[in-house]
C-alpha cells in the first residue's frame, strides 16, 4: 500500500513537471505562434505541434526509465540477489 502511495505521488509530480516544461516551451515560442496565427494559421496545427512535443518528451522520459529498469532487473536475476 505504501508503494502505491509513492507511485501516485511520483505520477502527480511527473505530471506537474511536464506541465511546467510545456508551459515554459509555449511561452518561449509565444511570438512564433502569434506570427503563425496572424499569417492565417488555424489553432489546430499549433495545438498539434505542442501536443507532439509533449508526446516526444513523455516517450523520451519513459525510455529513459524503462531501459535502466530492464538492465537492473536483468542484473538482479543473473546475480540471484534476494528480493
Amino acid at each position: 500500500m505504501l508503494a502505491l502511495f509513492f507511485a501516485v505521488v511520483a505520477l502527480l509530480l511527473a505530471g506537474v513537471g511536464l506541465y511546467g516544461v510545456l508551459d515554459y516551451s509555449v511561452l518561449q515560442r509565444r511570438r512564433e505562434i502569434g506570427i503563425r496565427m496572424a499569417m492565417g494559421a488555424r489553432g489546430q496545427p499549433c495545438r498539434v505541434q505542442v501536443t507532439a512535443q509533449a508526446f516526444l518528451m513523455v516517450l523520451a522520459g519513459a525510455l529513459a526509465g524503462v531501459v535502466p529498469w530492464q538492465w537492473i532487473g536483468a542484473i538482479h536475476c543473473v546475480a540471484d540477489l534476494p528480493s
